[in-house]
C-alpha cells in the first residue's frame, strides 16, 4: 500500500500549526498572568502609599489610615517584604499617639492606638524593632500623650505595657476593676 506523501505532509503541516497554535496560547496566557499580577501587586503598593499618607493627618485621617493599613496587612504575610515598612510606621505612630497627641482624652484617638498595637503585635516585632517604643514609654510622662487613666482603654494600656515588659507591679498596681 502506498502513502500519499502530500497528504502525510499536510497532517504534518497541520499538527505542527496546532502545536506551534497551543504553545503560543499557553505563552501568551502566562504573559498576561505575569501582567496582571504585577499590576495587581502595583495596585497594592499605591494603596500602601495612600494608607501611609492617612496616618500624616489628624485623627479621622488617621483612622482611615489605620483601617487602610488593616485591610491590606491581611494581604501580605507579617514577614513579607512591606513589612519593613509597617514596623517602623506603626511603631513611630504608637510613639506620637502615647507622648505628643492632642487631645490627649478623646476616645476616637485611644481607640486608634489600639488598632495600631493590634498591627503591632501581628507584625511580630523582633527586641530590636521594640526597644525604641519600649525606651519611649519609659519616659512617657503625665500631661503629655494620650491620658490612659480614666479611660475604657486603661487596663489594655496596661496589658500593652505588661506585654512589652514595662510595667512594674510596685510603682503600677492593679486597677481597681
Amino acid at each position: 500500500m502506498e502513502v500519499d506523501t502530500n497528504l502525510a505532509g499536510d497532517v504534518a503541516v497541520a499538527v505542527a500549526t496546532l502545536l506551534a497554535a497551543l504553545v503560543g496560547g499557553i505563552l501568551a496566557w502566562w504573559i498576561n498572568r505575569a501582567a496582571d499580577r504585577r499590576r495587581t501587586a502595583s495596585e497594592r503598593e499605591l494603596q500602601i502609599l495612600k494608607a501611609l499618607e492617612f496616618l500624616t493627618g489628624g485623627t479621622q485621617k488617621r483612622s482611615a489610615g489605620i483601617g487602610l493599613l488593616e485591610g491590606l496587612f491581611n494581604e501580605f504575610e507579617s514577614n513579607g517584604p512591606l513589612r519593613a515598612v509597617f514596623v517602623p510606621v506603626v511603631r513611630n505612630q504608637l510613639i506620637y499617639l502615647s507622648t505628643s497627641s492632642d487631645p490627649k482624652s478623646e476616645l476616637h484617638e485611644h481607640d486608634n492606638f489600639f488598632r495600631l498595637v493590634d498591627v503591632w503585635f501581628k507584625l511580630q516585632p523582633s527586641a530590636l524593632d521594640q526597644d525604641s517604643l519600649k525606651q519611649t514609654l519609659k519616659l512617657r510622662r503625665t500631661g503629655r500623650g494620650l491620658e490612659f487613666s480614666d479611660t475604657p482603654y486603661a487596663e489594655k494600656f496596661r496589658d500593652f505595657r505588661r506585654s512589652l515588659g514595662l510595667l512594674d507591679e510596685r510603682t503600677d498596681p492593679p486597677s481597681s476593676q
